[in-house]
């Protein structure tokens, strides 16, 4: 970690990058023309996912950290689906959510509000598979965030499903149209690598460079 610290930036050629996404998303493509010709299922949309290795491997002494990074392409599809956890008055923001959806189109990504006691009872059950599965974006209420995050596991971890703590108030639904525009990995003790969601499929090329640009330089050394 000291070796790592005493660098400033990591330093990228944004050209390199931005050839290297369109090759990948080419070859993407292409093992999907691939599969539909032999009448395969598959999936259109995709995450690109940038692994980071550390050498030594980080060592996290306060346990498992949640760092997140702003970015300027959201990760999100037109179909992504979001979860929002409250601790309490589920009802009251369910109704605000109602209106703001109408204000803010974007927020239609929101398919689902549960609180706490909803989320235990998934997460203790078969039904921890299809909630890691079934949305793009867990946020969870900062009040309840310590009690219910060990709870997600590594299905979540490997998945970089975690969820993302929010601060229920009045700029709720403003933070969160924010969060929309992030991307997030989980640090955990004797770290040797990570793997963070760098872009999808539906992005350019240019995109998905200025993402990774974005976030692997002066940010990420700063995060760890």
């Amino acid at each position: 970690k000291n070796k790592i610290k005493k660098m400033k930036e990591i330093k990228l050629d944004s050209e390199v990058i931005t050839q290297c996404s369109d090759a990948l998303l080419k070859f993407i493509h292409n093992e999907n023309a691939k599969r539909l010709k032999k009448q395969l299922s598959v999936q259109e949309e995709q995450f690109i996912i940038l692994t980071v290795h550390f050498t030594p491997p980080i060592n996290s002494t306060t346990g498992p950290q949640q760092k997140v990074f702003k970015i300027p392409h959201s990760l999100l599809f037109k179909t992504s689906s979001v979860c929002l956890v409250v601790k309490d008055g589920l009802g009251v923001i369910k109704e605000k959510l109602l209106v703001e959806q109408t204000l803010h189109p974007e927020l239609a990504c929101i398919k689902q509000v549960m609180n706490l006691k909803q989320l235990e009872g998934q997460l203790r059950s078969s039904s921890k598979h299809k909630l890691c599965t079934q949305f793009s974006l867990i946020l969870l209420d900062k009040r309840c965030y310590r009690k219910a995050f060990p709870l997600f596991g590594k299905e979540f971890i490997s998945k970089n499903k975690m969820p993302i703590q929010v601060k229920v108030d009045d700029s709720l639904f403003k933070s969160i149209r924010n969060l929309c525009s992030t991307t997030q990995f989980c640090l955990t003790n004797d770290s040797s690598c990570v793997s963070i969601r760098i872009g999808n499929t539906s992005q350019s090329p240019k995109q998905i460079s200025e993402n990774v640009l974005s976030v692997v330089g002066k940010k990420l050394i700063e995060s760890l």
